[in-house]
């Protein structure tokens, strides 16, 4: 780790405590010549540093269960890409397992490749790393991706990921691809062998052809449930996803299925969007909204709850389901009218409201590019005429990453519940090239 003349006595200390770090150029020694950054700790810790007038001030975070910390990107992803260099796995034999120290059912088993890969045990089944199984233990009642001994929206400083004002310092050089000036340093720095400067990634990837120009990666979805299967899968198979109290019903047609949210208590959670903030944000997904049942409010998609609260407009009148999130899609029955949260690190909450369809079929798009939210809402009236709403707002800066893991269909159990279908969810963190409405 990049840490020099710091004590690792102190950093071995208590995980989610600060620690400063004096120096008299702030973080630029540990930062590399910059006045912030996130730093490795070990696969499933990083150490988060900003300049303060102390010194270098760094709080050791915990990822999320299923990811591993990428120092290349600075964000925690999905284990099954591989960016730990100190995966336990890659000197373990195959099925081996190890506890994920997340909480009593989670754990790691090893691969067929030397990699980690996330699992848990059923319900009332605790994990027992010296018998290497899951075992009955009817204490153990606790979600796969909740951190042990955590209350709801009481997580502690360890499982957030706080999104400070961010700014890069590093700037492309021309005809140079695998170079970029440190302008904190006022030097010319060069890429590792094989990789390029990404302005986009505020750092050097391999994305970059040898001529010096972009190729832009596929955008794949982290999220793709379609309801098809006899289950709630993710089609993107390596990005876990923890689906409870969603039924499978048939539609009446031929292979078509859709998923049942009781206003309740069903929910789809997405932990790998745990404590991650995003410079971009992409969700598509068609409900209906049944009669009979659910709050007022309804939660479609959320992150429940950011790190800060700003709001360009005003929501203090309103419940909290609206006031926490900074990412969020809700409907509220009496009105007609979703509303579309998205809050940066740089900008106040911006919201958008347009009218859905009630007891009808709605295909929905939120979409952050780093420029503008954008909301549209599609429908069918009962008469077949085509309904097209649209609004974009100016904004600008990283979506705050939230203290809880974001969920479809429920945030706070019955009082925001989602009452109705979903037929389809996709949601990314980038921008697909084809963006037509389905």
């Amino acid at each position: 780790m990049n840490l020099s003349g710091v004590c690792l006595g102190i950093l071995l200390g208590i995980f989610g405590i600060s620690i400063e770090l004096v120096s008299s150029q702030g973080c630029i020694t540990e930062c590399g010549g910059g006045l912030s950054c996130l730093l490795p700790y070990n696969c499933t810790h990083f150490d988060q540093c900003h300049s303060t007038d102390a010194g270098c001030s760094c709080t050791r975070l915990m990822c999320s269960f299923g990811t591993f910390f990428s120092a290349a990107s600075g964000v925690c992803d999905t284990v099954s890409k591989g960016l730990c260099d100190e995966d336990p796995c890659l000197q373990k034999q195959r099925d081996y397992t190890y506890p994920s120290n997340f909480n009593c059912r989670s754990f790691y088993q090893c691969n067929n490749k030397g990699r980690s890969v996330p699992m848990c045990c059923r319900d009332f089944y605790r994990y027992d790393y010296e018998l290497q199984e899951c075992t009955p233990d009817v204490s153990c009642n606790i979600s796969c991706n909740q951190r042990e001994g955590q209350e709801y929206y009481n997580l502690s400083a360890d499982q957030l990921m706080a999104t400070d004002p961010y700014e890069c310092f590093f700037r492309p050089i021309s005809g140079k691809p695998n170079k970029y000036y440190n302008e904190v340093a006022k030097i010319e720095q060069d890429c590792a062998d094989s990789t390029f400067y990404n302005p986009e990634k505020c750092g050097c990837d391999m994305i970059a052809a040898p001529a010096g120009t972009l190729r832009a990666p596929r955008c794949r979805p982290l999220l793709h449930v379609d309801f098809a299967n006899d289950t709630v899968v993710n089609l993107r198979r390596d990005v876990y996803i923890n689906a409870q109290n969603t039924d499978i019903q048939a539609s009446g047609m031929e292979g078509v299925q859709y998923g049942l949210f009781n206003g309740r208590n069903s929910f789809i959670e997405i932990p790998y969007l745990s404590g991650i903030a995003l410079d971009k944000f992409f969700i598509r997904l068609r409900f209906y909204s049944a009669a009979g049942g659910g709050a007022e409010d309804q939660v479609l998609f959320s992150n429940c709850e950011s790190t800060i609260s700003r709001t360009a407009t005003d929501t203090s009148e309103l419940p909290q389901v609206y006031q926490r999130p900074s990412m969020a899609v809700i409907l509220n029955k009496p009105s007609r009218l979703l509303t579309f949260i998205a809050q940066t690190d740089t900008s106040p909450k911006t919201i958008i409201r347009l009218p859905f369809l009630d007891e009808g079929w709605n295909n929905v798009e939120m979409v952050y590019d780093g420029k503008a939210l954008t909301a549209r809402i599609r429908s069918v009236s009962p008469d077949g005429t085509g309904v097209e709403e649209k609004d974009t707002k100016i904004l600008s800066g990283r979506l705050l990453a939230s203290k809880f893991t974001p969920r479809i269909g429920v945030c706070m159990t019955e009082r925001d519940a989602f009452f109705g279908y979903l037929d389809m969810v996709k949601m990314y963190d980038c921008i697909p090239a084809d963006l037509p409405m389905m």
